[in-house]
């Protein structure tokens, strides 16, 4: 059984057996060549073939249409001229006619796409580049530094007494010593009143050094 996405099969089948309904038959032939115009799915073409077989009487002589536009240059064919001359196969349904449509289609809708453009590696991911979304940068976390100022709440350490000083004692202390046994001979008296005195004279060595 025949399959028509067009018109319904079983009511143009009916149409051809009993010979009537002129009007259901064209329109049908018209709609599979309108929903079809590159013939893809040949429905035209086996719409046509079973009326030339079981129903010839259906096709017209070609006759003038006064309401006809005439567009002899395919140049000048389009999509809203293939609709105007659809209507004009229905109402005058000749061969001629139904060829010039099928043609007019063949020539709207049957264009070669266009030639893709040969690019070059650079070209090509140049265009890739400007497709695809570039990312923003964010900026980084500042870095903390660490102080070096000094911890206020610290103590402060306590200061060391100068080693010169310290040193000017010991000689001091041993010069006494070399004077209490260079002077043995002498009392332990003045021996003693000298030992007495060096503490005081201590106290103004410091201010000497300076």
């Amino acid at each position: 059984m025949e399959q028509f996405h067009s018109f319904d099969w079983t009511k143009f089948e009916e149409s051809i057996q009993n010979k009537t309904n002129f009007t259901r038959l064209r329109v049908s032939v018209v709609n599979a060549i309108r929903n079809d115009p590159t013939s893809s799915r040949n429905e035209a073409d086996r719409a046509l073939q079973m009326l030339w077989k079981g129903y010839p009487e259906v096709f017209e002589k070609k006759r003038d249409l006064e309401y006809e536009e005439q567009r002899p240059d395919p140049a000048a064919w389009d999509k809203d001229y293939f609709l105007k001359y659809a209507t004009y196969v229905e109402d005058n349904f000749c061969p001629e006619r139904i060829k010039q449509l099928r043609e007019i289609g063949k020539k709207v809708y049957g264009r070669p796409a266009a030639p893709a453009v040969n690019r070059t590696p650079l070209q090509s991911a140049a265009a890739v580049s400007q497709k695809t979304p570039q990312r923003t940068a964010q900026p980084k976390a500042a870095t903390t530094q660490k102080s070096t100022t000094p911890n206020p709440t610290r103590a402060p350490e306590p200061k060391k007494p100068p080693l010169a000083a310290g040193l000017l004692i010991v000689a001091v202390l041993v010069l006494m010593v070399l004077v209490v046994c260079l002077l043995g001979k002498e009392t332990n008296a003045h021996a003693a009143a000298a030992i007495l005195n060096m503490p005081e004279m201590l106290p103004l060595l410091p201010q000497q050094l300076t």
